[in-house]
């Protein structure tokens, strides 16, 4: 809305960010298979996260394409390793007739922490964007169809 987009558009912006995860958990898993490290990948996925997603809130409106892309692909060379690594670290750290367990666990945490996180974020996005859009110099059009 703030671009001015369509929902193809904005979905299309997000496949730097998926390209990213793809090929860094690949090249973890990989290097994790080779040398049998996983900790510095951790650490090193963790870093770059954060790095990315401090990138994201200097993002304006006013950012180029070029900048947003590099940006969200920063992102997911930091998160892919993530998905790899973290699995590797719990199963290491239990007995092996415990590593279905843990695995379905790490997966059940994940995807209810990822959704409880759209939730309580959506709902203070939409939340914050309804009182600050009658502030703002977006056409009303667009306003309504953010809010409904």
């Amino acid at each position: 809305i703030v671009e001015h987009e369509t929902a193809t558009a904005a979905g299309l912006t997000m496949i730097p960010l998926e390209a990213g995860v793809f090929i860094f958990s690949n090249i973890a898993g990989i290097l994790v298979s080779k040398f049998g490290k996983y900790r510095p990948y951790i650490f090193a996925g963790t870093s770059t996260t954060v790095v990315g997603i401090g990138l994201c809130i200097v993002l304006a409106s006013t950012s180029s394409k070029a900048i947003q892309v590099v940006i969200l692909f920063v992102c997911g060379v930091g998160t892919g390793p993530l998905f790899t690594c973290l699995i590797v670290a719990i199963q290491v750290a239990v007995e092996r007739k415990d590593i279905a367990t843990v695995s379905a666990l790490q997966t059940l945490f994940r995807t209810t922490g990822a959704g409880f996180g759209i939730a309580i974020n959506g709902a203070l996005f939409q939340n914050q964007l309804r009182n600050s859009l009658a502030q703002t110099a977006v056409p009303n059009e667009y306003a309504q169809m953010a809010i409904s």
